[in-house]
């Protein structure tokens, strides 16, 4: 595959990854004002899972961000490409497992760290995906690593925005709790 053709190729993907990147950065300014808003409940020591699931919703939005940024710059290799996009989803795998370290230690009783855990769960999954995406991106260039990287930013918005619902939720009652 010549990069002229490569390029036809990315530019197939041009409005998904346009639209998944406006997604993304929409919903993370509304994460910025739920969680100003809410920055008591979300920081409080009793409560850290919260701010790990914050976390979590904040690295995902910003890593599909990192990646629809990669995938619409004008680029002058395929395994570049694939190299940037094994750093990002390399770099994202290391905090998420830090993350799930962290939670299976900490977590408010009343919700459990299984369900915490399983809010951070697809996004290893996802980072794992397009890390494999990007190793095909950059070894076969016929492959399928291009779509597994789609589905990877679709997997991560997508947690992503179960997470700050989850993190909403649990913020509103913790808040009903200490009214009655």
């Amino acid at each position: 595959m010549t990069l002229s053709d490569f390029q036809e190729q990315l530019h197939l993907w041009h409005d998904l990854f346009l639209t998944a990147g406006t997604a993304a950065a929409t919903l993370l300014g509304l994460l910025f004002v739920a969680v100003s808003l809410n920055s008591d409940s979300i920081l409080s020591a009793d409560r850290l899972h919260l701010k790990q699931l914050a976390e979590q919703a904040y690295h995902n939005y910003v890593s599909v961000l990192l990646v629809t940024f990669l995938m619409l710059m004008p680029t002058s290799s395929r395994r570049g490409l694939a190299y940037a996009l094994t750093a990002v989803a390399a770099i994202m795998i290391t905090f998420t497992v830090w993350r799930l370290v962290a939670l299976s230690r900490i977590s408010d009783d009343r919700i459990g760290r299984g369900r915490s855990i399983r809010r951070v769960a697809p996004a290893a999954m996802a980072y794992l995906g397009m890390a494999l995406g990007a190793f095909k991106l950059g070894d076969q260039p016929e492959g399928d690593g291009l779509t597994l990287v789609t589905f990877s930013v679709v997997v991560l918005i997508v947690a992503a925005t179960a997470t700050a619902w989850d993190l909403l939720v649990r913020v509103a009652a913790a808040r009903r709790a200490v009214e009655r």
